[in-house]
């Protein structure tokens, strides 16, 4: 009986003895990450922030990017359509030579 009360309280003292190293453990943990948060806190902020500016210059330079496009597309037609004239005036040109020498 004498021996079975001494390992009850055996037992009651290691689980008692984990019990407070769990806390302590979870109280450093804490403290560290509580510590680290603090100490890089300012540093992630401002991160995040040049990270926001990099997008929208990023978004500013893509649709920079869609305006000189569509304008390439309205010069490239404007070109064609400068062709097609070109060709015409030269075919007139042709045919009045032509009708000046009959």
């Amino acid at each position: 009986m004498i021996f079975e009360l001494n390992y009850d309280n055996q037992a009651k003292e290691i689980l008692e003895g984990q019990r407070r190293y769990r806390e302590q453990m979870n109280s450093q943990y804490t403290a560290g990450y509580t510590d680290a948060e603090e100490k890089y806190e300012p540093e992630l902020a401002q991160k995040e922030s040049k990270i926001s500016e990099l997008c929208d210059e990023n978004t500013e330079l893509r649709d920079e990017n869609t305006d000189l496009r569509d304008e390439n597309t309205d010069l490239r037609d404007e070109n064609s359509e400068l062709r097609d004239e070109n060709a015409e005036l030269k075919r007139k040109i042709a045919e009045l030579e032509k009708a000046q020498r009959s």
